[in-house]
């Protein structure tokens, strides 16, 4: 499967990227039929009709199916790895992901992140699982900014501090699920999260790394 986010009525174009894979690689040429998605749900058909230097372009001829976007969106804490974020970006773009805040909270270790090279981690995820959603990704947002402006459905907070905890629960709102550094969020974001209505959420009984959370989380929602 293919992407383009260039769609203009019955034509879509391709980047340098996508038509190196398909002429280079798999040896397409003009008229050969293509089956991409535009990230937005869409699987469609069509037919090339012009190979050039850098780019490819192709006649839409039908539609194959269109899917619902994903209901899960989540907020993490980058990791100090960067290795290991982009494990769990691959991972839940293959699951199934509406978006991904970054966040800086007040044990984070790191506040960069590579957006441009998770775009292409996310792009490859989507096109080797199937999934017509590219997810959102968005860059790395103080945690007590974020937390006041959320507002997609059924909001968790996922933390190791004592206390009662809710389950994951099937529901047909969007869901987003908030997890913080290896150090876990304070004492202060945790209260601040419960004030704005977030649910404090468990994730089982090991106490899991970062990105571990963030790819069961996504398991978790998406399964039910």
């Amino acid at each position: 499967m293919f992407y383009s986010n260039h769609l203009d009525g019955s034509t879509a174009v391709f980047d340098a990227a996508e038509k190196r894979h398909a002429v280079d690689a798999l040896r397409k040429k003009e008229g050969d039929p293509i089956t991409f998605t535009d990230g937005k749900g869409h699987l469609y058909e069509g037919r090339i009709s012009k190979i050039a230097r850098e780019q490819l372009t192709a006649e839409v001829s039908a539609i194959l199916r269109q899917e619902a976007r994903p209901r899960f969106h989540l907020a993490i804490a980058p990791t100090k790895n960067s290795d290991r974020m982009e494990w769990m970006v691959e991972k839940c773009c293959e699951l199934g992901l509406a978006s991904l805040q970054f966040l800086e909270c007040a044990h984070s270790e790191k506040t960069r992140v590579n957006m441009s090279r998770l775009e292409r981690v996310a792009l490859s995820a989507i096109k080797q699982s199937g999934n017509l959603w590219m997810p959102e990704l968005l860059p790395v947002l103080n945690f007590k900014n974020w937390i006041k402006q959320t507002a997609h459905g059924q909001r968790y907070l996922a933390h190791c501090a004592e206390g009662p905890k809710r389950q994951a629960q099937s529901t047909d709102e969007a869901i987003t699920v908030a997890i913080g550094p290896e150090g876990d969020f304070s004492t202060e974001e945790i209260a601040l999260a419960l004030e704005q209505g977030f649910l404090p959420l468990t994730l089982g009984r090991s106490r899991l790394r970062t990105e571990t959370a963030g790819m069961v989380a996504c398991t978790l929602f998406n399964l039910l």
